[in-house]
């Protein structure tokens, strides 16, 4: 099952298309406010777990299911995804 989630995330980096480069300077005023509303969401998981220290680069995975590992052969082709 787990294999399968790998998978789907996979699917979904291939998908994107990063050909247009320039398309994200098209928001650049919602950028900063999408950035602060991540980084206030992202550290409400930090300190959930006690984990405030970690906080802004916090492996949420690692502390929800620590027993759930990415297969070998599905933890690379996302590099391979994004430095095409």
């Amino acid at each position: 099952m787990a294999d399968d989630r790998a998978r789907a995330v996979i699917g979904r980096l291939r998908a994107v298309d990063r050909i247009d480069g320039s398309a994200a300077y098209e928001h650049a005023n919602s950028r900063a406010p999408l950035m602060r509303e991540y980084l206030r969401r992202a550290a409400r998981w930090p300190r959930a777990y006690g984990a405030e220290e970690s906080w802004p680069f916090f492996d949420i995975a690692e502390h929800v299911a620590p027993e759930v590992r990415t297969p070998p052969d599905a933890a690379a082709e996302p590099d391979q995804c994004l430095c095409r």
